[in-house]
C-alpha cells in the first residue's frame, strides 16, 4: 500500500504563481545520485517557468526521473481538482525502474535470456526480473552471439550469466542506468565543498572601531562597522599574519577567503576572540545579502492549466452543519437556510430520532458522518 512517488514538474508554473517558494524532495533512503538527478531537473524547469519561454517538458527528464527511482510510475498526488485514482500502487514498494521487455525465451544451463528491447541497455546497467526479488548487473550483452557494449529498443539481444525463477514471458525492468549515474555523481562529486571566494579590507586604528569589507566573487559586498576597539599592546601587539589566520578559519561556512588588504596601526591589541566573533558577524551578514539578491522574480504572467473538471465559482456562501449530539424536543425544521447536514452514524438506526432524521432530510441534503473508529454493533 505505497503511495506513487508525486511528480509536480507540470503543475510548477502553477505553484509558482501561487507562491510557492520552495520544494522538498524526498531523498530519505534514496542514493546521492537521486537527490542530485532531481535537483538538476527541477532547478531546469524553475528557471523555465520563471522565463519569459514556453513552458515544455522533455520527454528525456521525465524518463530520467522515472530511471532514478520510481514505484509504478509517478503520481500527480492532489495538485488537481479530480479524485486521484493512481495514488497508490499494489504490487512493489520499492524501485520499479523503466520496463524494457519480456523475456523471449531462456537458457538455464548457460544463464542467458533473450530479450526484443523495448528501451536501451548498456552493459553495467542493472535490472531485475519479474518474479525475482534479486537484481542482476548486466556483465553480459550479445546480439548475433557478439559480444557489445549498448543495444537500443528494437533489437533482439541474449544477456549471459542470469540465475533464478526466470521463464519466457517475463517482464524485465532497468532499475539503475549506469550512464545516468555516472553522470549524476560527478556533478556532485568535485564540487561538494565549492567555496564562494572572498576579498577582505580591514581597518584597524587606534581609539576606533575595527572596521570590515567583504566582497564575494559575484561583486556581492557588506561593510561591517564593529563594536571592537583595539587597546594598547603591553607584550604582543596584534600582526596582520595573526589577523588573516583567525579569519581565514571559514571551514564549516561556503566561503574562503582569497585575498587580504589590512591597514594596521603599530603597537595594538585585539582579543582573538573578539576577532572570531568578528569573522563570523560578517560571514553571517554576506550570507544574509547573497540570499536575499538570489530571490527569483517571475517574467511572465503564468497561464493555468486547464482542467476537465474545473471547479464552479460560488456566488453564494453556503452552510454545512455537523450535528454531533441531537436533542429529541427541539425544532429541527427551522434549520432551512442549512445546505448539508452530517450526521453521526449512531441516530440513523435509533428509532427515538426516526422523525428528527426524517425532518432533516426533508429540509437539506443529509450526509453520514462516520467515527474514525467503530464498534462491531
Amino acid at each position: 500500500m505505497s503511495p506513487r512517488d508525486l511528480c509536480s514538474l507540470d503543475y510548477l508554473p502553477e505553484l509558482l504563481e501561487a507562491g510557492v517558494t520552495s520544494l522538498k524532495i524526498e531523498g530519505r533512503m534514496k542514493t546521492p545520485e537521486y537527490v542530485a538527478t532531481v535537483t538538476r531537473i527541477y532547478r531546469k524547469y524553475l528557471d523555465l517557468a520563471s522565463s519569459s519561454h514556453e513552458y515544455v517538458v522533455d520527454d528525456q527528464d521525465r524518463k530520467d526521473l522515472m530511471q532514478v527511482f520510481n514505484r509504478g510510475g509517478f503520481s500527480s498526488g492532489h495538485l488537481t481538482s479530480g479524485s486521484n485514482q493512481k495514488l497508490i500502487f499494489q504490487e512493489k514498494p520499492n524501485n520499479m525502474g523503466i520496463y524494457i521487455g519480456n523475456i523471449a525465451s531462456y537458457q538455464p544451463n548457460k544463464g542467458h535470456i533473450t530479450v526484443n528491447l523495448n528501451d536501451s541497455l548498456c552493459l553495467g546497467d542493472t535490472i531485475c526480473v519479474e518474479r525475482e526479488n534479486s537484481k542482476y548487473r548486466v556483465s553480459e550483452l550479445m546480439l548475433a552471439k557478439q559480444n557489445i557494449l549498448e543495444a537500443h529498443a528494437q533489437m533482439e539481444v541474449t544477456l549471459g550469466r542470469m540465475k533464478g525463477d526466470i521463464r519466457p514471458g517475463d517482464k524485465i525492468y532497468k532499475i539503475e542506468d549506469k550512464t545516468l549515474t555516472t553522470s549524476a555523481k560527478a556533478s556532485y562529486t568535485n564540487v561538494e565543498n565549492r567555496k564562494n571566494k572572498l576579498n577582505c579590507k580591514i581597518e584597524i586604528h587606534k581609539a576606533q572601531p575595527v572596521v570590515v569589507q567583504i566582497t564575494d566573487q559575484n561583486n556581492l559586498a557588506v561593510h561591517v562597522i564593529s563594536d571592537v576597539y583595539p587597546s594598547e599592546a603591553i607584550s604582543a601587539p596584534i600582526t596582520k599574519e595573526r589577523i588573516i589566520l583567525q579569519f581565514s578559519k571559514t571551514a564549516s561556512t561556503p566561503f574562503e577567503f582569497e585575498n587580504f588588504a589590512i591597514d594596521l596601526d603599530d603597537n595594538l591589541y585585539l582579543n582573538i576572540s573578539d576577532l572570531n566573533e568578528l569573522r563570523r558577524r560578517c560571514l553571517a551578514q554576506l550570507e544574509e545579502t547573497i540570499l536575499a539578491n538570489s530571490k527569483r522574480t517571475l517574467e511572465k504572467k503564468i497561464n493555468p492549466i486547464s482542467y476537465t473538471t474545473s471547479p464552479v465559482p460560488c456566488k453564494t456562501k453556503k452552510i454545512s452543519l455537523l450535528l454531533n449530539g441531537l436533542d429529541e424536543n427541539a425544532n429541527y425544521s427551522t434549520l432551512h437556510p442549512v445546505e448539508r447536514i452530517y450526521l453521526p452514524v449512531r441516530y440513523l438506526g435509533n428509532p427515538k430520532y426516526a422523525n428528527i432524521v426524517k425532518t432533516l432530510s426533508l429540509s437539506c441534503d443529509l450526509y453520514i458522518y462516520i467515527s474514525n473508529i467503530l464498534k462491531p454493533n
